[in-house]
């Protein structure tokens, strides 16, 4: 199961920061989505694809130091940590987290 909140750090090409991300996974167990806050800055994502313990999502994100830039996450979830990547027109952005 996927749903929960976890402290994450992102790492970026100018840097690292960290926040927190909300995944929320829908009944049919087929589509989740996600909440993240890094720098004072929210975003929230829909649209994406649920595989057990793995999603993926595409679509269009902000952030204070790079403004709107398009992206593609893959991620997964072990136990409590969370391990993603995100593709993005600004470069590759991993994360991780912990579950709280």
């Amino acid at each position: 199961m996927i749903d929960g909140i976890y402290n994450v750090t992102v790492k970026t090409p100018i840097g690292v920061n960290r926040g927190s991300l909300k995944l929320e996974s829908t009944a049919d167990g087929e589509n989740v989505k996600a909440s993240l806050s890094l720098i004072g800055m929210g975003n929230l994502y829909s649209n994406g694809k649920l595989n057990g313990d793995t999603f993926t999502m595409q679509g269009n994100m902000r952030m204070f130091t790079f403004g709107h830039f398009a992206y593609n996450i893959k991620g997964e979830v072990e136990g409590r940590k969370l391990r993603a990547i995100a593709e993005t027109t600004r470069g590759t952005f991993s994360i991780q987290g912990t579950r709280i």
